[in-house]
């Protein structure tokens, strides 16, 4: 791979998100989308050209070492919408003012280690990814260690992260601070 996603994503945690090209091209073949970090868990959304030029995400989850550094256990990847960088559409296109587009999990290796037959849920990262509509200003995120803002960003993707069994809930708001929608869990998925 031409683009080393974790060493790009250790960047991102550490300086924020830059802004995003128009569209994927043979000059611009990676593009970060989003990120998001709960705790020690933290993961980031790439969309990156194909050789065939049909767009793809990846996803990178890290974890925080104890000295602070963040390691990558995994990640997930697969081909996206040709829109994946379009300005956000109109919830009426979406459906909703939020819509899931899927998720996944890795095992972490930095969590505490348990006794054998200890519940080993802790060590799980999972991550959901999610396209927000044009009203959707921000999207509040309700965890296991407090609430979280998430900006929307102009394509309108963001990922969410959290470790173990206990999956966020996430709220749409205006950019006037009103609640669009109704709080969803993330553990329904398919909304």
């Amino acid at each position: 791979m031409a683009h080393d996603l974790v060493s790009e994503g250790r960047r991102i945690l550490a300086e924020g998100l830059p802004e995003p090209p128009a569209q994927l091209s043979r000059r611009h073949r990676l593009a970060v989308l989003a990120a998001d970090v709960d705790d020690d868990a933290a993961a980031v959304l790439f969309a990156r050209r194909g050789t065939s030029g049909q767009p793809w995400f990846e996803v990178v989850v890290f974890e925080k070492h104890r000295g602070g550094a963040w390691e990558s256990p995994g990640g997930s990847g697969g081909a996206a919408e040709d829109d994946i960088l379009d300005d956000r559409p109109p919830s009426v296109a979406l459906g909703a003012p939020l819509r899931w587009e899927g998720g996944g999990a890795c095992r972490g290796r930095l969590a505490p280690r348990l006794p054998p037959g200890a519940w080993r849920a802790r060590r799980l990262l999972n991550h959901t990814l999610v396209r927000a509509a044009a009203e959707t200003a921000q999207v509040r995120v309700r965890g296991a260690h407090g609430e979280r803002t998430l900006p929307v960003p102009r394509h309108g993707q963001l990922i969410v992260v959290w470790r173990g069994r206990a999956a966020p809930s996430l709220t749409p708001w205006s950019a006037a601070g009103v609640r669009i929608g109704p709080e969803v869990s993330v553990a329904s998925g398919g909304w």
